[in-house]
């Protein structure tokens, strides 16, 4: 099955690049323009979510196309060659696979015209059908496996603050508090003038600033106080 839908590609790509040339520029040309302005569309507008198979299917358009009318011939001949090597058994033939040698026959090819290469393709196929028939029966699957979450942009977690010293619940020591009071040169910092700033050590300060950089906004934060102390009133609001 999979070698006679193999040899049915080659045929129809034979076919077509037998074709005119005005025939692929309206397909094949056609269809690389409207993915790369596709492509375009979707930089510019995040609405659109982000995603490069527009562009890629784009280049590979044009790129087929760009083959069909400068060398159509030459495509021709790969085309047939390729068929010719699909029907010509090889020299190492593959030795029968026990047991489910009858539905690999059906399914590829038999043993002595397949390649290593079309069993490995059949494994994945396989694999990855038996993966989205659990997932569907079951609910249970290893991440995202679609073909799409392949291509598209995925929304990673934000990378963990350097100076998040207290993500553990522990106190931080002198140090530690030492360099949230220093500046890093940059434009867009935010200063918290504070009193008896304490740690592990007990006060590390009695009066110092805290400097918060322009990449650690936006994020949240995690106070861990008595109550009263001044959580929201002395920390969260002055930020």
């Amino acid at each position: 099955m999979l070698r006679a839908l193999e040899i049915f590609i080659l045929q129809f790509l034979e076919w077509f690049y037998s074709l005119s040339p005005a025939v692929g520029l309206g397909t094949l040309g056609v269809a690389g323009v409207a993915g790369i302005v596709a492509q375009l569309l979707i930089t510019g507008n995040s609405t659109f979510g982000k995603t490069l198979v527009p562009g890629f299917l784009g280049v590979f358009f044009l790129a087929a196309e760009s083959a069909h009318f400068g060398r159509p011939d030459w495509v021709i001949a790969c085309m047939q060659q390729a068929q010719e090597y699909l029907q010509t058994p090889g020299e190492h033939p593959l030795k029968p696979i026990p047991v489910i040698e009858p539905l690999v026959t059906f399914l590829i090819a038999p043993p002595n015209t397949r390649s290593v290469f079309e069993e490995s393709l059949f494994v994945i196929i396989v694999s990855y059908l038996l993966l989205v028939a659990r997932h569907s029966w079951i609910g249970i699957v290893v991440g995202d496996i679609s073909p799409g979450s392949m291509l598209k942009e995925k929304h990673r977690r934000p990378s963990r603050s350097k100076s998040n010293e207290l993500g553990s619940g522990d106190l931080a020591t002198t140090q530690q508090i030492a360099n949230w009071t220093k500046s890093t040169g940059k434009p867009g910092e935010t200063f918290l003038y504070v009193n008896e700033l304490r740690g592990s050590e007990g006060t590390a300060f009695a009066q110092s600033k805290l400097v918060f950089p322009i990449e650690e906004r936006n994020r949240h934060i995690l106070v861990v106080a008595k109550t009263g102390s001044g959580k929201t009133t002395k920390f969260i609001h002055p930020i």
